[in-house]
């Protein structure tokens, strides 16, 4: 415990110098290891010296690319856009938070979902319950297709329903002729609006079924011990961009409706594309997929402000300072992209894709 204080001590130390080289305002600086935070306490206005930076967004930005740089090289900042205050004796401090730069990968060839829980990252997991739609985005040879194929596998061991849909005739195609009866997949147009139709009668099939045998408040088909329905969509863009006006408007109209009601249904949705763009995916249905993960270092950064509503540059932040963050640069090459969840704290979170090299199906 005192080595850690003695650490944390130096290093705030250091903090504090470089503070006070780019004229940010404080009037004390703490580091946490503990609670994994560093504390910078506001200085009074009629303290501030000539030039001195008080506390706002620019602020922050300065301030996390300096403290970044002064952390051990086992630690790695937090996502983080807004900020962050505490107050604690009367005084009002700016909370930056760190974690633990350790990899949360897994190995995804050898894991199990369990309770509609499917395994992400060490203790990260998707549950279709809560969060039944994902998104997945990313260029090619980012992994998407791979992770397609992972997510594939933990739904089949849930014994669920599976539905696929692979304009492009692509890995998603291959696997359904494999693994699906005919009628569970499809390409054509006219097969993709049967099969949208059919689902959609599965779902009424679900709610009448709910509503008829169970009178409970909240009662969903994963209450009940419904076997859960996934639709896998690859290559949404590729297929809207074939249909006429009135085949779109009636397409759409299949789809909103089973992502806006398939919760409690069990249905479950997975679109995946490389970018989801107005003209391909209405922000209608865009806004309900809960699970969003964008893969890849080389997937535009304009990609990442449309799924996640912001920008990167709280996760690799450059603001035209050099940053020495070698796990942020390096590691999401290794290891994936980014991804939020409902549950998450902050608007999203680096992503270590599973270890999949041995996957099989």
């Amino acid at each position: 415990m005192k080595l850690i204080v003695t650490k944390a001590g130096k290093i705030a130390n250091s903090i504090k110098h470089t503070f006070n080289l780019k004229n940010l305002a404080y009037s004390d600086i703490t580091i946490d290891f503990e609670n994994e935070c560093v504390y910078v306490y506001e200085q009074d206005s009629a303290e501030l010296l000539d030039n001195q930076h008080l506390i706002d967004d620019r602020y922050l930005k300065t301030a996390r690319t300096i403290v970044r740089g002064h952390l051990p090289a086992e630690y790695r900042l937090k996502p983080q856009t807004e900020l962050k205050f505490q107050n604690v004796d009367d005084r009002t401090r700016l909370v930056i938070e760190f974690e633990s730069a350790e990899s949360k990968q897994i190995d995804g060839t050898n894991q199990k979902p369990a309770d509609f829980k499917i395994p992400l990252m060490t203790g990260v997991y998707w549950d279709i319950s809560k969060q039944p739609h994902a998104l997945i985005t990313g260029v090619t040879g980012s992994g998407k297709s791979m992770f397609i194929n992972y997510l594939f596998k933990s739904f089949k061991q849930l014994n669920a329903e599976i539905y696929t849909i692979d304009p492009k005739l692509a890995d998603l195609y291959a696997i359904s002729k494999r693994e699906l009866p005919k009628s569970n997949y499809a390409v054509s147009t006219d097969d993709v609006i049967a099969l949208l139709h059919h689902l959609n009668q599965r779902l009424d099939e679900r709610q009448y079924f709910l509503s008829k045998y169970h009178d409970n408040i909240g009662v969903d088909a994963y209450k009940v011990g419904m076997t859960p329905i996934v639709l896998f969509y690859d290559e949404l863009a590729a297929f809207t961009m074939t249909l006429d006006k009135k085949q779109k408007s009636d397409y759409e109209k299949l789809l909103k409706n089973l992502i806006l009601k398939g919760r409690s249904a069990g249905i479950n949705i997975v679109l995946a594309m490389q970018k989801p763009l107005a003209t391909t995916i209405s922000t209608d249905i865009r806004d309900q997929l809960s699970f969003r993960l964008v893969l890849g270092k080389n997937t535009p950064k304009d990609t990442r402000r449309i799924v996640f509503g912001i920008t990167d540059n709280n996760v690799v932040m450059t603001d035209n300072v050099p940053v020495a963050d070698e796990w942020e640069t390096d590691k999401i090459s290794e290891f994936g992209g980014w991804y939020s969840l409902p549950n998450l704290s902050e608007e999203y979170a680096i992503f270590e894709t599973p270890n999949l090299a041995d996957l099989e199906i």
